[in-house]
């Protein structure tokens, strides 16, 4: 079988019955249209936890699978509190592009507590991505560093139930 010809719908059928493990393997994999399907798998399957346990425990590696898997977590928003750390954990990465994306999940977040350890990765490398993240979260409005961003959806507008229940106890 020669993958680089199947279609997005045969890839899908080729990875159904593949494991959660397997799948991560290939979210993490070369292939753009295996990885972007494996990540739709794992999504719809809300194998949220173990994308983020493999971020935590160096098993994606890539670049593409970084982005993918911080994508994940952009979309479910709020819903997932842990995603926070893995933000934080990624906004350091070697890769500009996946600090990058890890960066804007911090904004999207918009919480304080993030000033100062964004402070304390400034470097000559991340100085302008940095900055306009602290930015951000100064103003409480992560559009300063996406001015393209809409939260169609609103997982980053509503307060997830952990935010409520520490708003609740004030």
């Amino acid at each position: 079988m020669n993958l680089q010809k199947l279609s997005y719908e045969d890839a899908e059928v080729f990875l159904k019955e593949k494991s959660d493990s397997e799948l991560i393997a290939v979210l993490d994999g070369t292939s753009r249209k295996l990885g972007d399907t494996a990540w739709s798998l794992l999504l719809r399957r809300k194998r949220q936890a173990l994308v983020m346990n493999a971020l935590r425990d160096d098993q994606i590696r890539t670049r593409d699978g970084k982005i993918r898997s911080l994508n994940m977590l952009k979309i479910l928003g709020r819903s997932e509190p842990e995603s926070f750390e893995v933000f934080k954990l990624l906004a350091t990465d070697r890769s500009a592009d996946v600090s990058h994306s890890a960066l804007f999940g911090l904004c999207l977040w918009g919480k304080q507590e993030a000033l100062p350890f964004l402070r304390s990765i400034r470097t000559e490398r991340t100085r302008d991505d940095v900055d306009l993240a602290i930015r951000s979260i100064e103003a409480g409005n992560y559009n300063i560093f996406s001015s393209g961003f809409r939260d169609a959806s609103g997982v980053w507008n509503r307060p997830s139930e952990q935010d409520a229940a520490v708003e609740s106890q004030r």
